[in-house]
């Protein structure tokens, strides 16, 4: 291996580290528009109450986002099937999208008083439901 006096293993150096310079500027183009696929888990629910209503608007205004969506109604671990997003587990770091949902159960008065009313989510089990 031939010996490199200083200044030419600087020059090297330096170009070396131009390259790394001008690959790393040219991924700043990415940092203002978001572009590439964006995978993301989600429940049915959060499909058509979330995600449904801004599509719309979120293709608009990332046109270079492939967005993928998987609707499933359950927990998978996002991590390791690759998704970018999801639900995620307690003892994971999560940002809300949306502040909480509420849900209402709706039902006549008569049904009620025949029934009773429902006190958690568990009571609907015992009643009849419309359900999607």
């Amino acid at each position: 291996m031939p010996a490199f006096s200083r200044s030419e293993l600087a020059d090297k150096l330096e170009r070396g580290f131009q390259a790394i310079g001008d690959a790393l500027g040219e991924l700043d183009v990415y940092r203002g528009v978001p572009a590439g696929r964006l995978r993301i888990n989600v429940p049915r629910d959060a499909s058509r109450l979330l995600l449904g209503p801004i599509l719309p608007v979120f293709f608009a205004a990332y046109p270079d986002v492939r967005l993928e969506i998987t609707v499933e109604d359950r927990l998978v671990d996002i991590v390791a099937d690759g998704y970018d997003a999801g639900t995620v587990p307690q003892d994971m770091v999560a940002v809300p999208l949306t502040r909480p949902l509420r849900w209402v159960v709706v039902g006549s008065p008569d049904y009620l008083s025949r029934r009773g009313r429902p006190s958690q989510p568990a009571d609907l089990m015992r009643h009849a439901c419309v359900r999607k």
